[in-house]
């Protein structure tokens, strides 16, 4: 499973849970709500169908608790052997033979393993020593590149409990860069279902992904983090970025159903009256409700929201232990020559790349400086190549002494059928 696969799943696993967690509930109203959800069958990432039962949804409720939305992730390889299935000293030697010469194949050093006896016969399967050789990148062609690097009104009960976000199309003006062009400016808005009050709102010269997390952004800085954000299917709100966003916040998205855009009365009546943002029945201002309301707001440190809205690309370290982002060439660790890593970074700050595999965090990425082969510093220059490890080990030889060993106990055999023959005689 790669790494898009499993963040998929991760978001998949808590977009089941989200409604648990979101909010606070007594056992009860838990127990009666996790029925509810098990119940119902979902398409996943894939567009399979699939029911869940009620151990697996406490399973990922009791995961996210413990280790929030990165314990949802799947581990690297679902399908991963354990070392348990090959002794270590045995899959040591395995992992010597390749290494001593990559061109042998898997069933090549089974078949020394067992004239060795290492092994005996028939126990080491191929299939299961191939994953594992593979899954530490003993491969032929790692081991070769040595040089690579009906509907009814709703309300929630209480402030942040669920923030309504939307994209109007406002109004064109000016371009500010093209005299006498004009472009479209797009209001960007998320309102608190409860008060009705604009937790942020920003004009934009488009709509894009980034547009949205970054008024999201700032408006959770200025008021929290709500339980629930509730979108339409746009696309804009239909990436799996931002549902990873969601995830991370520990805040469940939800999409109004395709066909039924009834549910999004609050910010259509918003943009109606975009200077009059407040319902008249209230008889106050929205900003006024809001800032009586007595529930606690759950704030986040600026850091770690800067964490939580990190873009993240799969990325394919190439020989010479570079990667490409958005125009730029960085370079990685050399160890990662050749291997998929997962780059984390804000787009509009490219002074930070992080760079993970497998779940964990390697040095940063740093700009290339092209360097002159001529001025080379020392600690540039080459490492020598290890030489690969000698294991005594020679298939030929093996054959020729199991082939004497079979030849002196078939000679042995016929010795003493002789000799049987000449005493009966």
């Amino acid at each position: 499973m790669d790494e898009q696969a499993r963040q998929q799943e991760a978001n998949f696993r808590y977009g089941l849970i989200a409604s648990l967690v979101s909010r606070k509930l007594d056992p009860g109203e838990q127990m009666a709500l996790m029925r509810e959800i098990v119940s119902h069958e979902y398409e996943t990432s894939s567009g399979q169908r699939r029911r869940i039962s009620l151990r697996t949804l406490e399973r990922y409720l009791k995961a996210y608790r413990e280790g929030g939305w990165e314990a949802l992730l799947p581990s690297v390889r679902a399908d991963k052997l354990t070392t348990r299935e090959i002794p270590e000293d045995v899959l040591a030697k395995a992992i010597a033979l390749k290494q001593e010469q990559p061109g042998r194949s898997v069933r090549q050093i089974i078949a020394i393993l067992e004239l060795a006896a290492f092994v005996a016969p028939g126990t080491l399967k191929e299939s299961t020593l191939s994953k594992q050789l593979r899954r530490r990148g003993v491969t032929r062609k790692a081991l070769l590149n040595t040089g690579w690097s009906h509907f009814r009104r709703f309300e929630a009960t209480h402030r942040n409990s669920m923030w309504q976000g939307d994209v109007q199309h406002t109004l064109y003006l000016p371009h500010p860069d093209k005299p006498g062009k004009k472009v479209m400016a797009y209001l960007v808005i998320f309102i608190d279902d409860y008060s009705r009050f604009v937790v942020h709102g920003q004009f934009y010269f488009e709509e894009r992904v980034a547009r949205l997390e970054d008024c999201l952004k700032k408006a959770i800085l200025k008021n929290g983090v709500p339980e629930m954000i509730y979108v339409d299917n746009g696309a804009i709100y239909s990436s799996h970025h931002f549902e990873r966003i969601c995830g991370r916040l520990g805040a469940e998205l939800k999409h109004t159903r395709p066909g039924r855009p009834m549910g999004r009365g609050k910010q259509e009546k918003f943009f109606r009256f975009v200077d009059q943002s407040f319902v008249p029945r209230f008889k106050q201002r929205p900003v006024d409700r809001y800032q009586k309301d007595d529930h606690p707001i759950r704030m986040l440190p600026p850091h770690e929201l800067i964490e939580v809205f990190l873009l993240e690309e799969s990325r394919k370290v190439d020989k010479t232990g570079c990667i490409s982002l958005l125009g730029t060439i960085f370079e990685v660790q050399t160890e990662l020559a050749g291997s998929k890593i997962q780059a984390r970074f804000d787009p509009h700050d490219l002074s930070v790349i992080q760079v993970w595999k497998d779940g964990q965090r390697y040095e940063d990425a740093k700009p290339m400086k092209p360097r002159d082969p001529k001025t080379r510093p020392k600690q540039d220059e080459p490492k020598a190549v290890m030489q690969p490890p000698k294991t005594g080990l020679n298939y030929v030889e093996l054959l020729v002494e199991e082939q004497k060993r079979q030849t002196r106990e078939a000679q042995g055999a016929a010795l003493s059928r002789a000799m049987k023959e000449v005493n009966r005689s």
